[in-house]
């Protein structure tokens, strides 16, 4: 999908990837920013159904789709006590989109 038809397809990517994971950060529980920024690149990535796709990319240690830098991020929220299935259940963006 190029940029500007995601764009189109979802308003909340209108902002830059970067400034979302600082709005991210700044409204979370523990989250660190760059966890933050792997988020929101999933998220950017996998559109509507980020949340079912991370999910599964959990369970097969598998995080195509997203830049290396941020499949060490992504394990260790699946890894973390605090976070993990059971915590992206629950979670949702405040300004994104609608929950899987």
């Amino acid at each position: 999908m190029n940029e500007s038809r995601a764009k189109r397809a979802a308003p909340w990517n209108a902002r830059p990837l970067a400034e979302q994971a600082d709005a991210l950060w700044a409204q979370s529980n523990g989250l660190t920013l760059a966890q933050c920024e792997a988020l929101v690149a999933w998220r950017y990535a996998y559109g509507r159904k980020w949340k079912v796709s991370l999910w599964s990319a959990w369970q097969r240690h598998d995080y195509r789709g997203v830049e290396a830098r941020h499949t060490g991020d992504l394990a260790v929220l699946r890894n973390h006590s605090a976070f993990g299935p059971r915590w992206l259940a629950g979670f949702s963006f405040k300004d994104g989109p609608p929950r899987a």
